[in-house]
């Protein structure tokens, strides 16, 4: 390798920034803890029990609850006086999924605001626990309207009895109306 493509390639400032050269608490970007593009976002289905994991789930059913909402994440936010805001974006596996809720969980040097929540997956294993128990989230689903339950589908065995039937029937018209 030649002196000049050397000196070139150390010197290139498109490549990733040396984290050794940043200020404590930033990215390679330059972005610290504080800024709302950093925090920790957090979707209701993350903790929904009616989901699978495939669906967006992150924790064990037994951790989770159902019909969680943005505002319990963000009445739990109040309660353990962390920051956050709840955004107006749909989550990508299940669109109709709206709403989320970007949290902060680190100060600006990147240590955990509370010590006992030092990452996301703590942080909603305790959600998960504790909002059952939001007296706010007892009014809310105490005032939603009640949902229809869907008709339970029929057997497969049954579907097809059933079209044979149908078949059979048609065919029997079709030869009376063939004999006259």
């Amino acid at each position: 390798m030649s002196a000049a493509a050397s000196s070139s390639s150390s010197s290139s400032s498109s490549g990733p920034v040396d984290p050794s050269r940043l200020p404590s608490g930033m990215d390679s970007r330059g972005i610290p803890h504080s800024d709302e593009r950093r925090w920790k976002v957090i979707y209701p289905i993350y903790l929904n029990v009616n989901k699978k994991i495939s669906e967006g789930r992150k924790l064990p059913k037994s951790l989770c609850v159902e019909k969680p909402s943005v505002y319990d994440i963000a009445d739990m936010c109040v309660f353990l006086k962390l920051n956050y805001v709840i955004e107006d974006k749909c989550y990508s596996r299940d669109f109709w999924e709206r709403g989320r809720v970007r949290v902060q969980l680190k100060d600006d040097e990147g240590k955990p605001l509370r010590p006992e929540f030092p990452d996301r997956r703590t942080l909603l294993r305790f959600m998960g626990a504790k909002i059952p128990n939001l007296k706010t989230r007892a009014q809310r689903l105490a005032n939603a309207p009640k949902e229809e339950t869907p008709m339970a589908p029929q057997d497969d065995k049954e579907d097809r009895e059933t079209a044979k039937a149908q078949k059979k029937a048609e065919k029997k018209a079709a030869k009376k109306r063939a004999k006259k």
